[in-house]
């Protein structure tokens, strides 16, 4: 675990959820190719740029209504394969306390059914 800047853990997850640019947009959908209680990577269509906020509505399969939050894009890489064109990374921000434990929760869960985590 030498030179990991990780504050949470993160497991590979592939729940629906659906993204919208603050500044406006529409809803897209897309998933989760991991996510933490602090953030979220998922692909996307267009190119976004570092720092736009943006709206996040995951469907966790447990959890009886989506988890809504706002995060902030702090990376965008290429995607080499699928009709998605770039993946993104985005740190949640300003997150209600009841829906960062619905997140830990999920993680939880998926952890103790032994779902792979990712450090």
């Amino acid at each position: 675990m030498k030179g990991n800047k990780r504050k949470f853990l993160r497991i590979k997850d592939s729940v629906d959820l659906q993204y919208r640019i603050v500044s406006g947009g529409l809803k897209t959908d897309s998933y989760c190719v991991d996510i933490s209680e602090g953030g979220v990577r998922l692909p996307v269509f267009h190119k976004l740029e570092v720092g736009t906020c943006v709206e996040l509505t995951i469907h966790l399969p447990h959890a009886p209504d989506p988890v809504v939050l706002t995060g902030q894009v702090m990376w965008i890489k290429p995607k080499v394969q699928g009709p998605y064109r770039f993946l993104a990374g985005v740190q949640f921000v300003k997150t209600e306390s009841a829906e960062r434990n619905k997140i830990i929760t999920h993680i939880l869960q998926n952890i103790s059914e032994g779902q792979g985590s990712e450090e």
